[in-house]
């Protein structure tokens, strides 16, 4: 498991390496709700998930990205929102060989 640090704005780009894997996320912020676009190398994996409290964000497995990614609130059970990442709500990376972590509390 591997906390992705991301900063409490609107929208944000990081590239970041995951299991081996040259990825890119975007986060951003439309209307009620945060979603994330995910790119391995130049391949798109997914783009416009909507970013749940503990739902694998993917949605589904893909052959392109290994493992899986999670936001977590530490305080509760409600939807991220950008203005408490890496306060309330964090980005949590899995493992296709790890458990999911249950009861977060950072």
């Amino acid at each position: 498991m591997r906390i992705i640090p991301l900063a409490n704005i609107p929208a944000q780009t990081l590239k970041v390496i995951l299991g081996g894997q040259d990825c890119a996320i975007s986060v951003y912020w439309r209307q009620t709700r945060l979603y994330l676009d995910l790119a391995v190398g130049d391949t798109a994996v997914w783009r416009g998930a909507i970013c749940q409290n503990g739902a694998n964000v993917l949605q589904g497995r893909s052959r392109f990205f290994r493992g899986s990614l999670h936001f977590f609130d530490t305080q509760g059970q409600r939807p991220p929102h950008f203005e408490h990442l890496n306060e309330r709500f964090f980005l949590v990376y899995v493992d296709a060989d790890e458990p999911l972590p249950e009861g977060l509390r950072f």
